[in-house]
């Protein structure tokens, strides 16, 4: 249930720092394209780092699947979390700054990148925020809203069954079959190259 509450509390607040600077951050930074036709490339570019930055604050949230707050608890013995954290930040600053046309992006200066880390870094408090949304509320609303889903997903399972079972089927059978009566028959012949072999 903590994982699921997680999950869905993390995709919600992900997707909407996403589209809000993707939408409006044209107007929230003041940008103006026509006098300034890179800064498009630079909200561009950082949308992709505040995402890839989300991803790297929300390894820090998933530490811990219970709805105890400390997240950093024995991290200084978990050698291969650091090191998959260290290549992940140390890729995507190499790919902001040296990424180039490979990567479709534009190098951005300090003031847009501490708006990426900064957006991005809310994951935690968000994470704080989600682990105090009781679990008994969170099964409610998943009951309720996952219940049209369900019930989708039922009937579309229902459907393909039902034109599964009317496809006609390749008799793989009668193929296995056959091929199981063919290997005593090369056995024979093989006894038989083999005798002849020793005379």
């Amino acid at each position: 249930m903590n994982m699921w509450k997680m999950i869905i509390g993390q995709a919600i607040f992900q997707l909407a720092v996403t589209f809000v600077l993707y939408f409006a951050g044209k107007q929230i930074l003041g940008y103006d394209y026509i006098r300034n036709p890179e800064q498009e490339e630079e909200l561009s570019t950082m949308v992709f780092n505040t995402f890839v930055w989300m991803q790297i604050f929300n390894e820090f949230n998933n530490r811990r699947l219970d709805n105890k707050f400390n997240i950093f608890t024995g991290i200084h013995r978990n050698f291969f979390f650091i090191g998959i954290n260290c290549i992940m930040v140390g890729a995507q600053v190499a790919i902001i700054f040296v990424g180039g046309a490979a990567f479709s992006i534009r190098p951005i200066d300090g003031k847009q990148w501490a708006i990426c880390v900064l957006l991005a870094s809310l994951s935690l408090p968000m994470g704080v925020l989600i682990r105090c949304f009781p679990d008994e509320w969170f099964g409610v609303v998943a009951h309720h809203v996952g219940g049209p889903f369900r019930t989708a997903y039922r009937a579309v399972k229902r459907v393909f069954s039902r034109v599964w079972a009317k496809l006609p089927k390749k008799s793989v059978k009668s193929e296995t079959s056959s091929m199981v009566e063919d290997v005593p028959q090369i056995r024979v012949e093989g006894a038989r190259d083999i005798e002849k072999g020793i005379k």
